[in-house]
């Protein structure tokens, strides 16, 4: 991506791994589950203790985890460590190589990326599925909506669309800044869940409530600070967000559609500094992966991962059949296919990826496209 064209490569790791998506790979019948997707921003596993309703959800869904006596996860990787990273390598088993600020300034333009990579949505979109995304923030912001509007969602709603709601309401606690609150963003997606009216459908949506470096606390939370510390402060809007996802997940448990819907709720990335809630060590922490009422489940759940390998196991787990159980850089870890960092270890991964971006195979795949 930052490379002159005469000084690109070839890649022995993209050429050996990579595993690109064609239609005949993938197997399905009419049983498969309907899809919600929650990215919890910065949820990881040093969390669980002071997020009660999140750690029932955690005890109560499949989880892998690579550890025995550590809550634990998904490991942090070049590549995945950012908002807009973490939902790219989520959806396809690719890297995004890029910086965070970088794609803001991509997503102002509107251009499109990765097109030639089909995802998990483009999957769902070819057996059926309606494809909804909801957010809290302006949907160029990270470059989100120009990606899912080009990889099979169908409908996107941003900050825009969460703020009519509240304006007809007439909502005191409508909130300024970077993103509108959790609690409004779960409403209007129960609004939209509510209307559904598709034999098939994926809802995906995304919480900032819990971003660094302290967090957004509600007015409408009734956990308050116990005092102006910063771990205080985000401590009250951690048990606020738990709540609001526990209450969430209850209620599409209990709707008509709920019996045949898998909720997903990952952690986009790590807290990006120490865990304000826990003096866990780096090398520890998780982002957390949980799978709710899955159609396929396993017991061997001891693994270690990255989120290249969320899009072959978010498939199989929702009924779909993979041949070869791989996708992307990502393997099923419902299967028995070693996962990378489980063959490479994690400073050769990083090192093979650093040097992903320099590729004639990586650059090819990343070419913009106007809107």
């Amino acid at each position: 991506i930052t490379h002159r064209q005469d000084k690109l490569y070839h890649s022995k790791f993209y050429n050996g791994h990579f595993v690109k998506y064609s239609p005949d790979m993938v197997s399905a019948d009419d049983t498969t589950r309907n899809l919600i997707f929650i990215y919890v921003e910065s949820l990881e596993n040093s969390f669980l203790s002071h997020a009660p309703e999140i750690r029932r959800l955690y005890d109560n869904g499949l989880v892998f985890a690579d550890q025995e006596n550590t809550y634990g996860g998904g490991r942090n990787i070049i590549g995945a460590a950012t908002t807009i990273s973490s939902m790219v390598s989520k959806s396809t088993g690719l890297p995004l190589l890029c910086g965070s600020s970088f794609m803001n300034n991509f997503g102002e333009s509107g251009l499109t990326f990765f097109e030639k990579v089909p995802g998990i949505y483009d999957i769902l979109h070819q057996y059926g599925y309606r494809n909804i995304y909801v957010q809290g923030t302006p949907e160029r912001f990270g470059a989100t909506g120009p990606f899912f509007a080009s990889h099979g969602v169908d409908d996107i709603y941003d900050k825009n669309d969460v703020e009519k709601m509240l304006i007809e309401k007439g909502d005191k606690y409508r909130r300024s800044g970077p993103g509108l609150a959790d609690a409004d963003v779960f409403e209007y997606a129960q609004r939209i869940l509510d209307t559904l009216s598709y034999d098939k459908f994926s809802l995906t949506l995304t919480t900032i409530d819990t971003h660094y470096p302290r967090g957004f606390l509600d007015k409408r939370c009734r956990e308050r600070p116990k005092s102006s510390a910063d771990k205080d402060y985000f401590a009250a809007v951690l048990r606020c967000t738990s709540k609001r996802l526990g209450a969430f997940v209850d209620w599409v448990e209990n709707q008509p559609f709920g019996k045949n819907t898998e909720v997903v709720i990952a952690g986009d990335h790590l807290f990006m500094a120490r865990s304000p809630v826990s003096k866990m060590r780096l090398r520890d922490r998780r982002f957390l992966n949980i799978y709710i009422n899955p159609k396929y489940s396993t017991d061997q759940t001891k693994r270690t991962y990255t989120s290249f390998d969320s899009a072959p196991t978010l498939l199989e787990t929702m009924g779909f059949h993979i041949e070869g159980h791989r996708l992307g850089f990502g393997a099923s870890l419902l299967s028995d296919e070693r996962t990378l960092l489980e063959t490479f270890g994690e400073r050769k991964l990083v090192h093979m990826l650093r040097e992903l971006s320099g590729s004639i195979e990586y650059n090819e795949l990343f070419k913009t496209k106007a809107p």
